[in-house]
């Protein structure tokens, strides 16, 4: 008898586990192909951080067509609320609590959580946002869920736990900047 395992995220505790449960050979087969990011970074899909959360929902409110998923059920179910607030009231919302939907491409906006990682993909050309708190899936997974619009007119993203913010290049910020770090 033959088994096969598929995994989009397959490490050595996976081959350490299988090397614990079976005598049998095994060989492991990696897919090589390449996700669409990879295959769109350097041919002009733009990518740019938003820093304030007002500021993301305010540009996402103004689309007439998105695709934009977080790393967190919740957030998204805040993210939803905060457009229907504002009069939009028009975005799927794909969770595992609200997770009735036939194609991504069935609706001009849609908000997605983890419940969509791997193997839906949307064909439509439109704006990709993601908003990600950083607690729940690995960056890999993040990308997966990001590079689920397969031709994405540009993508806006933001991080809420960074530890990094660019520094502000005015005179005055630099000089309290070096001030506080005792640089001389």
């Amino acid at each position: 008898a033959a088994v096969i395992c598929v995994d989009a995220d397959i490490g050595d505790m996976c081959l350490m586990y299988l090397q614990k449960v079976t005598e049998r050979q095994f060989y492991f087969i990696e897919n090589t192909f390449q996700p669409i990011l990879l295959e769109n970074e350097g041919k002009g899909v733009e990518a740019t951080e938003v820093e304030d959360e007002n500021r993301f929902v305010e540009l996402l409110s103004q689309e007439e067509t998105f695709l934009c998923t977080t790393d967190s059920a919740s957030r998204a179910e805040v993210l939803l609320e905060k457009l229907v607030q504002q009069g939009i009231t028009d975005v799927k919302l794909i969770t595992a609590k609200q997770d009735e939907y036939k194609s991504l491409d069935d609706y001009k906006k849609v908000i997605f959580s983890p419940k969509i990682i791997y193997g839906v993909d949307s064909q439509l050309k439109r704006p990709v946002y993601a908003m990600f708190y950083e607690h729940t899936i690995s960056p890999f997974q993040m990308r997966q869920m990001v590079g689920r619009c397969r031709h994405p007119t540009y993508i806006r993203y933001i991080f809420f736990k960074k530890k990094y913010r660019p520094l502000e290049n005015t005179l005055e910020s630099i000089q309290k900047t070096i001030e506080e770090r005792n640089i001389a």
